[in-house]
């Protein structure tokens, strides 16, 4: 009987490479496994549904203004083009402002730009401002500020499209998972590539992490999920981890 098992998300029973259900040998349950490597594409958009909101308000007027950017991979170039579209067509009226929005590329921080009087929700609250991308862009403060009459607003802070900075795997509600000095509900892998990367991972000695699989469970529900506990589009892309057995 090998060492090492291999759950490859392409053997799942049911679901896809972001959130399936996969079968457990008969010979795995109750074991106790340690996390040897991980093979993990980092495939999922760094805007998706969501953080692609944009709050904002013009002419005075305390009403929210929604602009929607599309799902997609953006960079330093394409990501101010995208915002202005969004802000643009949802303008008052069509009319009311044109936005200019560039990346400084000295500094990393975004500049939004119009000439009537306008204003950001600068809050990166989610549970207020559903699905927002203020943080992405900078603007995560919660001062509410005047209205912006014929100049910039420049972000608080940088720019950051590779927001996500860990992935999260979830196995079953039934799996202990630990940490060395730890218990938690799913193996954490750090993201250390960029767009179309892959995390390849190994932990370190003083990281290791353990799954011990129930007896008496058939199969397990897993999903790749970011720091928020949102499902991660893979995209269709499958991964890998790679187990040790560590006792019999």
């Amino acid at each position: 009987m090998s060492r090492y098992i291999k759950l490859n998300s392409k053997d799942r029973d049911s679901g896809t490479s972001s959130d399936f259900t996969i079968n457990i040998p008969q010979h795995l349950r109750s074991r106790r496994l340690r996390l040897a490597y991980a093979s993990i594409p980092i495939s999922w958009f760094n805007i998706n549904s969501t953080n692609n909101k944009i709050y904002f308000q013009e002419n005075g007027i305390s009403t929210n203004i929604i602009a929607t950017i599309p799902v997609g991979n953006y960079n330093n170039s394409t990501f101010p083009s995208a915002i202005e579209t969004a802000m643009n067509a949802v303008t008052t009226g069509g009319i009311y402002n044109t936005y200019s929005v560039i990346i400084d590329s000295l500094t990393n921080k975004m500049e939004v730009s119009a000439l009537s009087p306008w204003r950001f929700y600068n809050s990166a609250d989610k549970s207020t401002y559903p699905n927002n991308t203020h943080k992405v862009m900078g603007f995560d403060t919660d001062v509410l500020e005047s209205f912006f009459i014929g100049n910039r607003k420049d972000s608080y802070d940088m720019v950051n499209l590779n927001e996500i900075d860990a992935v999260h795997i979830s196995i079953g509600d039934q799996v202990e998972i630990e940490t060395l000095n730890n218990q938690g509900a799913s193996l954490v892998l750090p993201v250390t590539g960029n767009q179309l990367d892959f995390i390849n991972y190994s932990p370190e000695q003083g990281f290791q992490q353990y799954i011990s699989f129930p007896k008496h469970k058939n199969n397990l529900k897993v999903s790749v999920r970011d720091g928020e506990n949102n499902v991660l589009d893979m995209n269709n892309l499958d991964w890998y981890l790679v187990m040790e057995r560590i006792d019999e």
